[in-house]
């Protein structure tokens, strides 16, 4: 993507960020052509390419631009937790990400959450979000996997299922089964030993 400030290259954006959201309501993203794009956009193929590279990059903005918003809820507001920031960003930001899940493309929020989760896990750390010693000895790539994996197939199962059950009963029951998993965890040490 092409960044600028100025306000005409800032509305032309939008106007074919819309457009491309507007398409995929009606059809699959993989079916959508560039050209479909600007028609629905009203605006000429130049306008499209001096500020996307092609469609896949329009489609990485789209999806940046909401996964700025989940990444700014969940690391800088320090009074909520993992559930309510994403119950908040999935409702916040209903219209893309049931797109996404109708496209299967919820993949591309997943892979960009662990990219930025390991690059700034020790941020994370610091930031006093998780206990001093949590992640003392253990392979934190595959920590920040285990959990974004879980938590995103929690996320995407709600959403293909049009976020009808009650996001504080999914909650409840993630953490009773989290703490049955420690519960076992701790007896299995303790047989071991």
């Amino acid at each position: 993507m092409n960044e600028s400030s100025n306000p005409s290259a800032i509305r032309s954006k939008q106007e074919i960020t819309e457009a491309m959201l507007r398409l995929m309501e009606k059809e699959s993203y993989n079916d959508i052509t560039v050209k479909q794009i600007v028609l629905e956009a009203g605006v000429v193929r130049k306008t499209f390419y001096r500020n996307f590279d092609s469609k896949e990059d329009l489609l990485d903005a789209i999806i940046n631009s909401v996964m700025d918003d989940y990444i700014k809820e969940l690391f800088f507001t320090s009074y909520k937790s993992v559930p309510d920031v994403l119950v908040k960003f999935c409702v916040t930001h209903k219209r893309v990400i049931k797109l996404l899940d109708k496209n299967n493309l919820m993949y591309m929020v997943v892979n960009k959450i662990n990219e930025y989760i390991l690059r700034r896990h020790k941020e994370i750390e610091l930031s006093g979000m998780v206990p001093d010693t949590f992640f003392e000895g253990l392979d934190v790539k595959y920590i920040i996997m285990f959990n974004v994996g879980a938590i995103w197939n929690v996320v995407c199962a709600w959403v293909h299922g049009d976020m009808k059950d009650d996001p504080k009963e999914i909650v409840k029951t993630l953490i009773i089964y989290c703490a049955r998993i420690g519960q076992y965890a701790e007896k299995t040490m303790k047989n071991k030993g």
